[in-house]
């Protein structure tokens, strides 16, 4: 049954390359003067933002989607380069991810002293992850302290003391 699950590997994706166009500076950029398209000629889209020039950011619609856009990091430059992510060491250039952003869960991920998981193996805990009950226990126990047949027993009628005829 497992056979046929996708299993997503981060060594399943070409690496990608990025802008030498910074993120960061196309998205102070946007915020401050996006309504005049210099982000866009920023990333070397001189048509387009000479457009978003004479139409005031695309009438603020276009310009609140560019922001959108970089701020996901999904906005691309003239040669359709993404834009380069900030970097902790302050990076600058064309370069390449060789790792994608792709991020294991934490009980899918392989410590140092571990051998690497098959991806069957992974495929089998998932699996197993998906079909374990979290109530099956619980209701063990309320089924144990109703008794076997799962009928709670009826308290018996009173019969109220002042009764009126």
């Amino acid at each position: 049954m497992t056979d046929y699950l996708p299993i997503e590997t981060p060594h399943s994706r070409p690496p990608e390359t990025f802008s030498h166009r910074s993120q960061v500076v196309a998205f102070t950029l946007a915020v401050f003067l996006g309504m005049f398209g210099v982000h866009r000629f920023y990333a070397g889209k001189i048509l387009s933002g000479l457009l978003m020039f004479f139409t005031g950011g695309g009438f603020v619609l276009w310009w609140a989607i560019d922001v959108m856009t970089i701020l996901m990091g999904r906005f691309r430059d003239a040669q359709g380069y993404r834009l380069a992510p900030p970097t902790p060491d302050g990076q600058q250039g064309r370069r390449q991810i060789t790792n994608p952003p792709h991020h294991a869960r934490p009980d899918q991920r392989t410590l140092a002293h571990q051998a690497p998981r098959s991806e069957e193996a992974l495929a089998e805990e998932e699996l197993d992850r998906l079909l374990d009950d979290p109530l099956a226990d619980e209701f063990a126990r309320l089924e144990r302290e109703m008794g076997q047949d799962g009928h709670v027993e009826a308290p018996e009628e009173r019969v109220p003391a002042h009764s009126h005829r």
